[in-house]
């Protein structure tokens, strides 16, 4: 297919590499210069405009920072959605807030473009893998359309109900993973504080109902005190501003996620809001200490 991918960062750019290796024809347009080069290397073509782009892709995939990089990229003048054709589909994979997606898939729909908000799981190791999680919202139909561009990026591609489910999942997804995080920073600081060994804690851990992807990928970072992001505080953080403007929203109370927010938001205190969100470990380490 020919498919248009608009932002080349920690995720969108394994993502990208991963549609030239399966095949489809990829432009690329990204804010950074350099891994438009290395796309372009691995076989895509840089394309000089979105508009230019829109015109020659059967879909095009936004995977932007936030909502204001999105909504000028959606919605600009020189945007996918008024540069786009009938028949084409659109799908954002950024985590935004459901009402921008709503309010994106209402302006395709006036101008028969098919829209999917389709935020992804996994981190920068599923984007390199190709084993996304992707959460959809949108229509069959533009699911079947796009999914030979999922193929290649996903492991596992869910439609969840119409436009905005997907983002509201992903938000879900992000208030379970911090509270996990959190709770797994707390039992690690416990062990260390009562000279536990700790490898084999976290065997037993992994052998019983404790065990969660966050445990065995994130546990090890954690105690070995390894923060290089594979997905930054910051971006996390986004997100559960994403969700608990939500549950503000639809009067839904979310008390754990409230205050994992509040340890997260230490963490970007201290400086360090560009590390792995793994490193919440050390607030807690902090706490426990008195400091």
């Amino acid at each position: 297919m020919r498919v248009g991918f608009i932002g080349l960062g920690v995720m969108g750019k394994p993502m990208a590499k991963n549609l030239v290796r399966g095949g489809h024809e990829v432009s690329v347009i990204s804010r950074s210069q350099g891994p438009v080069q290395e796309l372009v290397e691995a076989g895509a073509t840089r394309a000089s405009s979105i508009s230019e782009m829109t015109a020659a892709s059967e879909v095009v995939v936004t995977m932007l920072p936030g909502p204001v990089e999105l909504r000028q990229v959606a919605l600009g003048e020189g945007g996918i959605v008024a540069n786009g054709w009938p028949g084409m589909v659109f799908v954002d994979m950024s985590t935004v807030d459901p009402d921008l997606v709503v309010e994106i898939g209402a302006r395709c729909r006036a101008n028969d473009i098919h829209f999917l908000d389709a935020p992804v799981s996994g981190g920068e190791s599923g984007a390199i893998d190709g084993t996304l999680s992707v959460m959809a919202g949108g229509s069959g139909e533009a699911l079947e359309l796009a999914r030979p561009v999922f193929d290649a990026m996903a492991s596992s591609v869910r439609l969840i109900g119409p436009v905005g489910a997907g983002q509201l999942t992903k938000a879900v997804n992000q208030t379970i993973l911090v509270s996990s995080l959190v709770a797994i920073s707390e039992g690690i600081v416990l062990l260390e504080k009562a000279g536990v060994d700790i490898d084999q804690a976290f065997a037993a851990l992994m052998g019983g109902m404790a065990n969660s992807r966050a445990l065995e990928r994130k546990g090890p970072q954690m105690i070995n005190s390894d923060f290089r992001p594979g997905f930054r505080t910051e971006l996390h953080l986004k997100d559960l501003g994403i969700a608990l403007a939500a549950a503000r929203r639809l009067g839904a109370i979310m008390p754990v996620s409230a205050l994992a927010t509040q340890l997260m938001t230490a963490v970007e205190a201290r400086g360090d809001a560009k590390l792995d969100h793994s490193a919440v470990v050390e607030v807690i380490r902090g706490l426990s200490s008195g400091g």
